[in-house]
């Protein structure tokens, strides 16, 4: 077993995972709380909020690689100043598995590490490692580039290539996936053209009824909506004031157990656009 923790494997450094609390392992979905409420006079709860209690967290044990240190399988104190010098970080970092090809899952992680010394007759003979993730869930990465045209009927063709043939599909996005239900807000750069002379404001328009606009647009501008961690619009123009244009309503999918709402319009103009999420994925550490 092997693993990628800020761009760089396990095995590069000379060590292989020995062991891990599989066993013990609890899915993410396990740390979930809810609060209920009963009317008067009644015997039946009602949910009325839930939430994540702990983020989601592993153990691994760590040695050196019999295949790469043969002679001498003890960490010397050097040996453990270098793994905790990359383990440890004041900042979250990424963590993903490796397959057995070498090749980091799509599948990742954003954790912190705790390592402790592994002693065995005075010898320190591995790293103990308590990953913790700074959420409950993993994350996986898509990303898709397709065009837009806007039909001046309150419909839009969207236009994407795949496996090199030109595909069409209309008024809502169909790639979008999620394990968790609720909103998920998501990056999008657009750069603009065929943009109206009478109405020259970018709208964007997604369920139920989430109007994004940006009034003033030009003719070529690029606007990108950071719709992660952080919530922010900007323009490549510097002469364009977000703070004034800007109705401060982001676009977002809705992911119901049942249902995935990606309905999306976009008005007032044609776009070459650049959609990236992080689809939520419950798969365990």
């Amino acid at each position: 077993m092997d693993f990628m923790f800020d761009g760089e494997s396990l095995s590069s450094k000379g060590y292989m995972v020995y062991y891990d609390n599989i066993e013990d392992e609890e899915l993410p979905t396990s740390s979930m709380t809810y609060k209920t409420i009963r009317a008067a006079m009644s015997d039946i709860s009602h949910m009325v909020a839930h939430e994540y209690e702990d983020n989601y967290s592993r153990v691994f044990a760590i040695m050196k690689s019999p295949c790469e240190n043969n002679e001498d399988m003890v960490l010397t104190e050097e040996d453990i100043s270098n793994m905790t010098r990359w383990l440890v970080r004041k900042q979250y970092k990424e963590f993903r598995y490796v397959d057995e090809n070498g090749e980091p899952n799509s599948i990742w992680y954003k954790v912190q590490n705790k390592v402790d010394k592994i002693v065995y007759a005075g010898d320190v003979i591995g790293l103990k490692i308590t990953v913790n993730s700074n959420a409950p869930y993993a994350f996986e990465t898509h990303s898709y580039e397709f065009d837009s045209v806007d039909n001046g009927d309150g419909t839009t063709t969207y236009t994407i290539e795949e496996g090199g043939e030109q595909v069409e599909f209309s008024n809502e996005f169909p790639y979008f996936q999620s394990d968790e239900e609720g909103y998920c807000y998501f990056d999008m750069t657009l750069t603009l053209s065929n943009v109206s002379t009478e109405f020259p404001d970018l709208q964007i328009t997604t369920y139920p009824f989430n109007l994004t606009s940006v009034q003033n647009v030009s003719e070529g501008e690029t606007i990108t909506i950071h719709g992660g961690d952080i919530l922010q619009i900007e323009s490549d123009d510097p002469e364009h004031v977000m703070a004034k244009d800007f109705n401060y309503s982001f676009p977002r999918f809705v992911n119901e157990y049942n249902n995935k709402h990606t309905e999306m319009t976009i008005g007032n103009c044609d776009a070459h656009i650049v959609l990236t999420y992080n689809q939520i994925r419950k798969v365990g550490l």
